[in-house]
């Protein structure tokens, strides 16, 4: 009896067998996927990365009456505006609330244990009592004033940025103005401005960026005494845990492997 059949099934079932195989022998003879990926290098060196891309998908899902209610507000200027929420859902289905005025009209839309299950657009001047925790990310238009204690997702700042002591930003924040960091903040991500940002005592961050960093001292501090090299340009990057040189300012960017603590107490001018 030919064995020949028996010979050709047997290298049929085992080539069925290898055939959702040949990717990964291929991928172990002819690695492609060695290098680092690109999306990891196209943002790396751009901090505003995550705020940009905020920006546009607000811009994308906002409804145009929200649109035209917001232009109302900040075309008001100065003027006095009664405060007010407006709430409603973005193209995509996200629930969002609009302010107008005071801030303590978020707790029309809080939970009891005061977070905001929406994503806040302020169209004004906003100051917040503190305290609050906002699940979703956070456009302030304005000039924002944070309370103490508050968690933030996300937050955009169209203008000056003030978060006050004790708070905590899980994932990044941008200031298109200047940024302040009261004493205690921890920002888990990326922290940015287009002016200054000024660190007061034991901040945590991983990665900031600004035109001018800077520290600021208690009132009840001494001057610092500047010397030659308390001025610096360029990148300051630390690979782990690390506190910055007291009295110091600089400009640029400081990137940290781990977290990166100011303790500073006072900057040169």
């Amino acid at each position: 009896m030919s064995v020949t059949p028996f010979l050709l099934l047997l290298a049929a079932t085992a080539a069925w067998v290898l055939l959702p195989l040949i990717p990964a022998l291929r991928e172990l003879l002819r690695p492609t996927d060695a290098e680092p990926l690109n999306a990891v290098g196209h943002d790396a060196g751009d901090l505003t990365v995550f705020a940009d891309g905020f920006r546009d998908y607000l811009a994308r899902q906002l409804p145009a009456d929200a649109i035209a209610a917001g232009a109302a507000t900040r075309e008001g200027g100065s003027t006095a505006v009664a405060a007010s929420t407006r709430v409603g859902t973005l193209g995509d289905g996200s629930p969002y609330v609009q302010l107008t005025g005071d801030g303590a009209s978020l707790r029309d839309v809080a939970h009891a244990d005061g977070s905001v299950p929406r994503i806040v657009i302020a169209d004004g001047p906003l100051t917040l009592r503190g305290g609050e925790t906002f699940l979703l990310e956070f456009l302030a238009r304005g000039p924002m004033h944070g309370g103490r204690d508050a968690v933030y997702r996300a937050l955009l700042g169209e203008g000056d940025v003030s978060l006050g002591e004790g708070s905590e930003v899980l994932r990044w924040v941008h200031a298109a103005g200047d940024l302040s960091l009261g004493a205690g903040s921890i920002v888990h991500g990326r922290a940015s401005a287009l002016g200054r940002m000024l660190l007061a005592p034991n901040v945590t961050f991983s990665r900031i960026r600004a035109a001018r960093i800077a520290t600021v001292a208690p009132a009840t501090d001494a001057p610092a005494r500047c010397r030659r090299n308390d001025r610096w340009h360029g990148r300051w990057i630390s690979r782990g845990s690390a506190d910055p040189p007291a009295g110091h300012q600089r400009n640029g960017e400081a990137p940290g492997g781990g977290h990166t603590r100011a303790r500073l107490h006072a900057h040169c001018r």
